[in-house]
């Protein structure tokens, strides 16, 4: 319900929307001031009008102010501008890393966001910063320790919030993931050293994915300057986590040649993949989302134009190249023409996309068969994981 009063010549107009998770009640207020030379008959029409069209705004949820929780803006900002600018799998990775972010600082009140929170939050990136894909395992007899505790594996799962498939892999003593062991953990009211060990050494985020998360929040924080909320942001203040420049790994002159000696005998899908991506130097998801249309046999051509890309959520699905400049025209060689051909008439192939099954096949080919491919021709384990 709205309320209005009088403040010298202008009026405050607050509307109360319930309360919080910590019974605070949640006030939205404006204040409005009217034109001079006004009646009083006219003022309060236009009162009574700018009251109704606030409180409707508050109800909708279209009035911010820098009271907003930093987690309740970023979800905003998710809405607003990430799901109708950002790319597909930009938008899932900034949703995964605000997990964290909402963790640490999603409770703070814009206005009251300070550098010192920012620097708290690396720092504890750095000490604490486990990656997800850190595998677990119970040390003990899990099946007896849950038993003892008499809950049941279906408990479990609905206190955890994790399947009942996570659950019968711990029973049987078998690995999960960080995410998993923390969630069962806490359902146990357990430390997570208490219950679970790394499977193989922790893996700690690196300095690059840190600075994802500071770039995430700066770019958050600078909408809501933009969208006059705050006056500046606390990022600008805070020296970023420092990234070391890397080499890139890549196969060179004698390594590629040995590679494409070896694939001769091998199947002529997985042969005529690995030319195209050694020859044109496309990214897997172009290679994926290559259709017949794109080869021009004639003039020895290849348009690439599209992408595809695979999420959890979604699945996979075609989308657009990683930027303009990707969409391109590229002459390739005779050798790859002649594959190309080769494996289209060879499998009499007739699928719309040049990779039968998309992004499933060529993924899983290229994280096991490419290893499988290296091992024989014993090349360094780093080209391996560069694959």
């Amino acid at each position: 319900m709205a309320t209005v009063a009088k403040r010298g010549n202008s009026y405050r107009i607050k509307v109360s929307l319930g309360y919080d998770s910590n019974g605070k009640q949640i006030i939205k207020s404006k204040t409005w001031t009217p034109e001079k030379g006004a009646s009083k008959k006219q003022i309060q029409k236009e009162l009574n009008k700018q009251t109704i069209l606030f409180e409707e705004k508050c109800k909708k949820g279209l009035v911010l102010d820098s009271s907003i929780k930093f987690s309740e803006f970023a979800e905003k900002w998710i809405k607003d501008y990430g799901e109708t600018q950002l790319r597909p799998r930009t938008l899932a990775r900034y949703k995964e890393l605000l997990k964290r972010i909402n963790i640490s600082i999603g409770h703070i009140k814009l206005e009251k966001l300070q550098p010192h929170h920012l620097t708290e939050f690396y720092k504890n990136l750095f000490e604490e910063g486990i990656r997800n894909d850190t595998k677990y395992k119970p040390f003990f007899n899990f099946d007896k320790f849950v038993k003892d505790l008499k809950i049941t594996k279906v408990s479990l799962a609905k206190l955890s919030g994790v399947s009942i498939q996570v659950i019968n892999l711990c029973f049987k003593g078998l690995n999960v993931n960080y995410q998993s062991a923390l969630k069962i953990s806490n359902a146990l009211n357990k430390k997570i050293d208490d219950v679970f060990e790394p499977f193989e050494a922790k893996k700690y985020l690196s300095p690059k994915t840190m600075l994802y998360y500071h770039r995430l929040i700066s770019v958050i924080m600078s909408t809501a300057v933009q969208w006059q909320l705050i006056i500046s942001n606390p990022c600008e203040r805070v020296k970023p986590p420092k990234v070391s420049k890397k080499e890139a790994k890549y196969l060179d002159e004698h390594q590629a040649k040995k590679l494409l000696s070896v694939i001769q005998n091998e199947d002529i899908k997985y042969k005529t993949i690995i030319e195209v991506l050694i020859y044109t130097e496309m990214r897997r998801g172009e290679l994926c989302g290559l259709t017949w249309d794109d080869i021009d046999f004639k003039n020895k051509l290849l348009n690439i134009n599209k992408s595809i890309l695979y999420l959890s959520d979604r699945g996979v699905f075609e989308d657009l190249t990683k930027n303009q400049s990707s969409n391109r025209v590229i002459p390739i060689s005779d050798n790859v023409i002649k594959s190309l051909k080769e494996y289209k008439n060879i499998k009499k192939v007739k699928n719309y996309y040049l990779v039968q099954n998309g992004m499933v096949r060529i993924t899983k080919f290229l994280h096991h068969g490419m290893v499988e491919i290296f091992t024989l021709i014993r090349f360094p384990t780093s080209l391996k994981n560069s694959c």
